[in-house]
């Protein structure tokens, strides 16, 4: 293998930004200033750290225009998070990629597209949600449907005001402690019973990211409810190291994650045992 595919940029903390206990919005640049990040929504980079290891983390920011800086979202959960949890801003740190297939940006023109996310997985749909929001009339009708623990837990809470000209958002906290500016309603329970409410799109597609037992309830309820099984879209997560599929850590069925995905449509994934089984 080229020893130019495990090549890494350097790159510069230039800024964090604390979205949940947990959680931080990290803005880096690249140390060369001719240097871009060209991504769509839904790829991912490695993020490398000198001695310590790598992390595949999906872009965060806009993929609008190639750009000398970028975001990423990252729960703490590990060593290498924590790790970069404690980078002082202007600490230098490597990235490789982006890497994988992201969402289906190209079929969704002109379509109805739901967005359902739990938790941390709202991260993965930043990007796109940026560039919907940029490219205001490029799908017909956008519908954010995202669950949480409650509002203390909930990422980008200060972007839904900016994304609801063109995002309908809909809210599900397991505990509704308080009130979340910027979403049309928010409901207390699952999200998966904000996909039975009368104002969600039937004739959409939709795209599912979270915790794996979150993304088998949901992907049940839209076939329960008649959508498409080639209308809808899933990211899955799983132990990376290459990012191009050679160590094959990544590996399910006949796909790897970090070159086939991240990001799957549903109709791919439902023969595969123990990815998302469905009615089990």
């Amino acid at each position: 293998m080229p020893k130019k595919q495990y090549k890494t940029e350097e790159i510069v903390l230039s800024k964090k930004s604390k979205l949940t206990e947990q959680a931080y919005l990290y803005t880096f640049k690249f140390k060369d200033p001719k240097k871009k990040l060209k991504f769509t929504p839904g790829q991912f980079v490695m993020l490398s750290f000198a001695g310590v290891g790598e992390a595949p983390i999906s872009v965060a920011s806009s993929s609008r225009e190639a750009s000398n800086t970028f975001e990423l979202a990252v729960q703490n959960v590990g060593v290498l998070t924590e790790y970069l949890k404690n980078c002082p801003v202007g600490k230098v740190l490597g990235i490789r990629g982006p890497y994988g297939h992201g969402w289906p940006v190209d079929k969704i023109k002109g379509e109805n597209l739901i967005v359902i996310a739990g938790g941390c997985g709202l991260a993965p749909f930043r990007a796109l949600i940026k560039y919907l929001v940029e490219e205001k009339d490029y799908a017909k009708k956008i519908q954010l449907l995202y669950g949480a623990k409650d509002s203390q837990n909930m990422f980008f809470k200060k972007e839904y005001q900016d994304w609801a000209e063109v995002v309908e958002t809909h809210f599900a906290l397991d505990t509704k402690d308080q009130e979340v500016k910027g979403c049309v309603s928010l409901d207390e329970g699952l999200v998966t019973n904000l996909l039975e409410k009368d104002y969600v799109e039937r004739d959409a597609y939709a795209h599912v990211c979270g915790p794996p037992i979150m993304a088998k309830f949901v992907i049940e309820k839209l076939l329960e409810l008649g959508y498409d099984e080639e209308k809808i879209f899933v990211t899955l997560e799983r132990r990376m190291e290459c990012g191009f599929g050679v160590c094959q850590h990544c590996a399910i069925g006949p796909y790897y994650v970090c070159k086939d995905g991240p990001v799957f449509c549903y109709k791919k994934l439902k023969s595969i045992p123990g990815i998302i089984e469905v009615g089990t």
